[in-house]
């Protein structure tokens, strides 16, 4: 999906038994032209983290391979954000090249931060 001079690639990362054969080809092809443009990843598990276990692969040692092949393939073509859920709160953190922002619950009982929700705003430059 392109939004201006954008590029959102969306990755349904949730099943712990993990992307299968036909996303993973589907991905490999939308990084492609990430070197020359600007694309932001968003998915539902953030690819890792220092402070907890819910990331993708948590349930599946095979999944969490997966899940750093997805970091790799998109750090190594010039993907530098990911913005993911399933946490219920707001953080965000650089980790081995690879800048996620969680953008954390929004229902108030789940998320007592506020706001809950996330803007991204993507400039030219």
């Amino acid at each position: 999906m392109r939004d201006g001079g954008a590029k959102f690639i969306l990755i349904e990362n949730i099943d712990w038994k993990g992307l299968g054969v036909g996303h993973k080809k589907w991905i490999e092809s939308e990084v492609t032209e990430c070197k020359i443009i600007t694309c932001l990843a968003v998915m539902h598990m953030p690819l890792l983290n220092s402070f907890s276990k819910h990331v993708m692969g948590e349930d599946s040692k095979t999944t969490a391979i997966e899940g750093q092949w997805v970091m790799r393939i998109l750090v190594d073509n010039g993907v530098k954000i990911g913005y993911s859920g399933h946490l219920p709160y707001a953080s965000d953190y650089t980790t081995d090249g690879w800048e996620t922002v969680l953008v954390g619950a929004i229902s108030e009982d789940r998320n007592t931060q506020t706001p809950r929700f996330t803007q991204v705003v993507v400039y030219d430059d």
